[in-house]
This record gives structure tokens, C-alpha cells and sequence, in this order.
């Protein structure tokens, strides 16, 4: 749905997004593992303190919390509600992976990889404190690399829904770089990336296609601060006209590589607006086709909105958004005032623009002000507005949006894996060489689709069961296989609430096979033997 006048509802409040983007997604992770520790190890579930803070999630995602129309005190009094959710969340997720990562059998010391996405054979990179070389099954060297007495590596072939394990041994020294960069040309093995002396993008060309991403003439990464002073209504609109007064940074200072290594190498860029300062890295990976933008910022100013812009070389009339259990498309163009009026709109984790050959996605941690007009694609990262709330925004703001290049279409690009992954890192366990009940590597669901997404894995609402629930993503009718960590005994499909049964399933040992319609929602009993 779209609903003129309440644009900046998007953007306002910015730490209040945030920790509701991390609440939902950090329960998910918990009544995951918290369900493999029960079922693996013995462990506590704890739905008690999973129903509670579930309610205050929810209790902060009303009409005027939610969207940062509220005044003052309401955020003072949420903020306090996700510091109880988050902490009590991470504390059930500490408690199942150490005693997961304990459970593993393991001859040498060890980091054992958890993936709570439903996406299997996932590569990433992983941090773990301390300096390590992590070699995989074969005792092959995977590409790692030290700074600040962190071992940062590329996790390979983890499991959907569970976890990988791969082996440390003391550092030794790798010469590799990411990055072959002579102060303008950035190469990779992905890009040919042009940076200006400020860190804006002014060339990216895919070596794969061989295509130029970014319009010519233009640079993307692009931030611009605009005066934000709606009619009406403040905290809730952005009004039309303010694209008329924008200013760019007062000060930049040079783009710098200040880290090169095997996994990754990244540039750094200051820039200040009037009383705020905005420090941005940029990461390209050797293995990973996303890049990362990583933002640190101290934010001050009144009335003003920033964006990042991208424009494209990309052509087409329409572009896909992320939104709640699939995506929706939007037209590029204004020609009518229905469209004239979607100069900002909603989107979750990422928006992107495909003409079928190649395509450019924009995704993001926290954020959901977006844009697309033409060719250009842009986020809104934060406003500063006044009423009701004096304060709104002004502090401390730390955030990742990223891009990826892609061939294809979204579905095609693996928008929506990357989506996922950006939202979901790796969680590791360092762990000395103990015996364990536990395999190395371990999947307790897994799905053979990209486009249908495994959501949340949870103990049933009234007994012992597993839920699973499913959504399809890319608009098509999928057959799809899932495999569990163990026989299964009976499975059905059920209504969301788990109170009705529509339809029961014949399991094949420990797969079940269905049908999942364009877009349809999914949620799965299953009883394990």
C-alpha cells in the first residue's frame, strides 16, 4: 500500500528502525538454535521469554512508534524495550551456540560457522576474535585475513540452518590483495572500479558482461543533504519540492585503502555536513560480489534529509521492492501524478533494476526510504525533523547498505539470498579440540530453491513439533524438496496460527516434497523421530 503524506515515516527515526529490523531477525536466530539445542543437546527452549519479548516487538510497531511520529519520551521508553529485547536475545543465541559449538566433535581447535538463513552451501565472511590461518576439511587454506587482533575469513559451504566447522592453526602470513589499487582504479576479481578523491563511484564495470553500471558522467555513492521542511506533519512527510535546495559536503577528505588482504580490501572517506561528520568504508571482497558501504555517522543538523544516489546505465520502465514475504514493482517513470507522487517509497532489504541482462541491486541492513526515477536508484538514511519529537535523529548512527551487480534478473542475480545474508551474518564459536555426539557439519532444515524462502524455525505454539514456514519470493509456482536432520514421522500443512490443519504430507524418509504457489505462505508441522 501507498499512502501519500507519510513519506518520511520511512526514514524518521532511524535508531528505532534499526533495532526493530535487528529485534526481528535476531528472534528468528534465537528460537532456531534455541530449538537445535533442545533437540540436540538437551537445552532449554525458552518460549516463555520468547512470548514476551515477541509481544514487545510487536507492542513497538505501532501506528506512531514504528514509523518515528511519536514525541520524545515514547522513544526513550522503547529504547529501553529493545535494550531488554536484544539483550535477553542474545543471551538465549549465546547459550545455544556455545552449547552447540560444544557438542561438535572436534580434533583441533576449531570455529564452528552458524547460518540462521534458510540458504544452503552459503560462502561469507566470518570475524572471530583472535589471529588464526582456518583451514577447511581438507586442511586447504581459506582465504583469511588479521587487523585489530581479528581473524576475518571466508566461511565456505555452510549449511542452511545449522552450522559448518573449520579448523585453526596458528597464522602465517599471506601476501594476497584484494585490491590492485593506483589511487583512482580499483581492480578485483569481480570489478574495475573508478573512485574520485572523494569515494564516489564514478566507474563500475562488471567483468563478467563486461557492462558499465554507473551513467555517464555521473557518480553513484553520491550523498546529498536536502532542506527538509514538509508543509505539514514533520516527523511524517517529505514534501515534493525538496529536491530544490541541496548542498554537498562541506569537507572531504581523500579516499584512502587503509586495509588489503585476501578476503577483502577497504577504502575510507570523511565528510562532513554543517555540525555532522559521516565516516564511510567502502569493502570489496575477493570472493563476494556484494560491495559494502559501511557507515559511521554523527548526525546534528535540523530539518535536513540525506540520501545516497546511484545512477545507473541501467533501462528499464519498472523496479522491484523488497517488501514483506515477497516484493513488489514499481514504474521508473512520472508520467502520471499517481506515480509522480511515489518519489519516495517503502522497501526492506533491497530495491533493484534489471533490464534482463544486467541489473544493480541496492539493499541495506536497516533502512526504508527508496527511490527510483529513471535510471537513478537512491536510499534515504536519515532526517532530522522537529515535531513532535526535537530531537529525532540527531546522534550516533551506525548502518551498512550495499551493492551488487548482478546478471539477470533479481531472481536470476541472487538478490534475494543476498538480501538475506547482508541481514544475517555469520555467528562463529571458537572451540578447543574436544569429543562430541555432534557432526562437524550439520543442516536441521534445508530447502532445494532459491526463490522459496525458508522464515522462521520454531517449536510449536502447543507441543514439541517443528515449525517451518515458507513464503515464495520471485512470483513462481515452485516444486520443492526440503530435507530435515532426521526421519520424519508425520508433517502437514497448517494455518499460521497452528490451529488448523489443511492438509497433511507423506514424508519420504527425512524429505518432504510440495507445491508452493507464486507468492504463497507456507507454514509447515513437523514431528521428528
Amino acid at each position: 500500500m501507498y499512502l501519500e503524506f507519510h513519506r518520511g515515516t520511512l526514514t524518521t527515526m532511524a535508531d528505532n528502525k534499526k533495532n526493530n529490523r535487528k529485534s526481528e531477525f535476531l528472534y528468528q536466530k534465537a528460537e532456531l538454535f534455541a530449538y537445535m539445542d533442545q533437540m540436540l543437546t538437551d537445552g532449554e527452549y525458552p518460549k516463555d521469554l520468547f512470548d514476551k519479548n515477541w509481544e514487545l516487538i510487536l507492542t513497538d510497531q505501532f501506528h506512531d512508534i514504528l514509523p518515528g511520529s511519536s514525541i520524545r519520551e515514547v522513544y526513550e521508553d522503547s529504547a529501553r524495550d529493545y535494550e531488554i529485547v536484544l539483550g535477553e536475545g542474545n543471551q538465549v543465541v549465546t547459550n545455544a551456540l556455545t552449547a552447540l559449538a560444544s557438542a561438535v566433535a572436534t580434533d583441533t581447535a576449531s570455529v564452528v560457522c552458524f547460518n540462521d538463513t534458510g540458504f544452503a552451501d552459503r560462502s561469507d565472511v566470518c570475524t572471530i576474535d583472535g589471529e588464526y590461518s582456518v583451514l577447511d576439511a581438507a586442511n586447504r587454506p581459506l582465504p583469511s585475513q588479521i587487523a585489530d587482533g581479528k581473524t576475518t575469513f571466508l566461511a565456505t559451504n555452510v549449511p542452511a540452518k545449522g552450522y559448518g566447522t573449520f579448523k585453526l592453526a596458528a597464522p602465517t602470513e599471506n601476501t594476497a590483495k584484494t585490491a590492485i589499487w593506483n589511487g583512482k582504479v580499483c581492480e578485483t576479481p569481480f570489478y574495475t572500479i573508478t573512485l574520485t578523491e572523494q569515494g564516489e563511484i564514478a566507474s563500475l564495470i562488471a567483468k563478467e558482461t563486461g557492462a558499465e553500471l554507473i551513467a555517464a558522467g555521473k557518480t553513484a555513492n553520491r550523498l546529498v543533504a536536502y532542506v527538509d521542511r514538509p508543509y505539514n506533519y514533520d516527523a511524517w512527510e517529505i514534501s515534493p519540492y525538496y529536491t530544490e535546495q541541496s548542498y554537498e559536503p562541506a569537507t572531504a577528505s581523500a579516499c584512502t585503502l587503509v586495509e588489503n588482504g585476501p578476503v577483502c580490501a577497504k577504502f575510507q572517506t570523511v565528510r562532513t555536513y554543517g555540525k555532522s561528520t559521516i565516516t564511510q568504508t567502502l569493502v570489496v571482497y575477493a570472493d563476494m560480489a556484494r560491495i559494502d558501504v559501511e557507515n559511521e555517522v554523527d548526525w546534528y543538523e535540523d530539518h535536513t534529509l540525506l540520501r545516497a544516489h546511484f545512477p545507473t546505465s541501467i533501462h528499464t520502465n519498472r523496479a522491484v521492492y523488497d517488501i514483506q514475504f515477497g516484493n513488489i514493482e514499481r514504474d521508473t517513470h512520472t508520467n502520471t501524478s499517481w506515480e509522480a507522487a511515489k518519489f519516495e517509497v517503502c522497501a526492506h532489504k533491497w530495491v533493484d533494476l534489471s533490464d534482463g541482462a544486467v541489473g544493480l541491486a541496492l539493499m541495506n541492513n536497516c533502512k526504508y526510504g527508496h527511490s527510483c526515477v529513471g535510471s537513478e536508484l537512491a536510499i534515504s538514511l536519515l532526517r532530522s525533523s522537529t515535531e513532535p519529537n526535537p530531537v529525532a535523529d540527531r546522534g550516533h548512527h551506525s548502518f551498512t547498505y550495499s551493492i551488487l551487480p548482478h546478471e539477470g534478473t533479481f531472481v536470476e542475480g541472487g538478490v534475494i539470498r543476498e538480501g538475506y545474508a547482508l541481514n544475517c551474518p555469520l555467528d562463529a564459536r571458537v572451540t578447543a579440540a574436544h569429543e562430541g555426539k555432534l557432526p562437524k557439519a550439520l543442516s536441521l532444515v534445508t530447502i532445494d530453491s532459491e526463490n522459496v524462502v525458508i522464515g522462521a524455525v520454531k517449536r510449536a505454539e502447543d507441543d514439541g513439533d517443528l515449525i517451518v514456514r515458507l513464503n515464495e519470493e520471485a512470483n513462481y509456482r515452485s516444486h520443492v524438496t526440503l530435507t530435515f536432520a532426521k526421519e520424519i514421522e508425520s508433517a502437514a500443512i497448517v494455518s499460521l496460527m497452528e490451529d488448523k490443519v489443511y492438509a497433511e504430507l507423506t514424508p519420504d524418509a527425512n524429505t518432504l516434497t510440495l507445491t508452493v504457489q507464486p507468492y504463497e505462505i507456507v507454514t509447515l508441522k513437523v514431528k521428528l523421530k
